[in-house]
Formats: structure tokens, C-alpha cells, sequence
């Protein structure tokens, strides 16, 4: 549920909420348990790097053949944009051969991608320290070699800059 602002009495919030897992239940034909309710309020800065203060579980989930490991209660987002699913599989399909670059990279799902459509090398870069011990997890899941597929914590910004000034050069850039 994303936090607009718009209030209800907190018991009739939870009977919707219910209700809500409930019906989500039934028209994904999953048991109740499989449905994982989650409040989603903005977070501006280092909060939204920040445990949500759910304890959730790690698991991991298979997508296109490769396995990053997912939370859907500690932090703000999962550890995977399903939104995001047909990108990754269009940068695996032109990774061939070319020197990637994944900025603002979160938990490093598309260089997981990019490096299985054979990248010659990548750098992942965010500055988050989670978020880039999250990308090793999943490198390492997903058997990447890390002489050729590098994780940076930096300011993106920055890294760019100094990225320019060395005369490094990439063929394939998300951001």
C-alpha cells in the first residue's frame, strides 16, 4: 500500500487490509500466508537505505535463469523491481562483448544480467553500503567473477567525474 496521506479509522484500515490479502489470495490461487502485506511511505536520503524495522526473511527467487535474494519486509523495496524485468533481459540480449556500466545500481540485478549475456566486464556502482553487500550476495548467487565484474561505493556523480578524467569508456549504461 503506498501512504498518500488519506486517512481511514485504524480498525476499519485493517479489516480493508484483510480483505485486500484475502481477494489477492484467491485471484493469485496462493495461500494467505504467501501474500505479504507492506505500507510503503516516502523516505527522501539515507532512510530509504535504512531497515523498515520488519525483520522479514531473505529468500531467493528465480528470474530468467538467474537468483538474487529477495526481502519483502525489511527495506523499502525488495531487492528486485519486477518493472524492470523486461529491461534486464533486453540488456542480457546486448551485453555481448561490451564494457556495462550499472549506476545507481541498488542490488546489482541488471550487471547479474549484463554478465550473463557475456559482458566482457561491468562496474556497479551506488553508494550505499547495503546495497552494494546486497549486489555481492546476488553476484555471487549468480557466480559472477569479480576480477571482471566490479562493485563501487560512490557517489554516482562523483564516480563519473573521475570515470571522465581517467578516459574510462563503456559500451552498454544503465541508469
Amino acid at each position: 500500500e503506498f501512504d498518500t496521506g488519506w486517512q481511514m479509522p485504524e480498525g476499519e484500515h485493517a479489516a480493508w487490509v484483510d480483505t485486500v490479502r484475502k481477494n489477492a489470495a484467491e485471484a493469485l490461487e496462493l495461500p494467505l500466508q504467501h501474500i505479504t502485506y507492506k505500507l510503503r511511505a516516502r523516505q527522501r536520503g539515507e532512510s530509504q537505505y535504512e531497515k523498515s524495522g520488519t525483520a522479514g526473511e531473505d529468500f531467493v527467487a528465480e528470474e530468467g535463469g538467474h537468483r538474487f535474494v529477495v526481502n519483502l519486509a525489511a527495506y523499502l523495496d525488495t531487492g528486485l523491481f519486477l518493472d524492470h524485468r523486461i529491461t534486464r533481459r533486453m540488456v542480457q540480449e546486448r551485453a555481448a562483448g561490451k564494457h556495462f556500466l550499472n549506476l545507481f545500481a541498488y542490488t546489482g540485478s541488471f550487471t547479474v544480467y549484463a554478465a550473463a549475456g557475456g559482458a566482457a566486464s561491468s562496474v556497479t556502482v551506488d553508494m550505499s553500503n547495503t546495497y552494494q553487500d546486497w549486489s555481492l550476495r546476488n553476484f555471487e548467487l549468480n557466480g559472477l567473477d569479480l576480477k571482471r565484474h566490479r562493485l563501487v561505493r560512490a557517489d554516482v556523480f562523483a564516480f563519473l567525474d573521475q570515470s571522465l578524467a581517467a578516459g574510462e569508456q563503456f559500451d552498454l549504461i544503465v541508469m
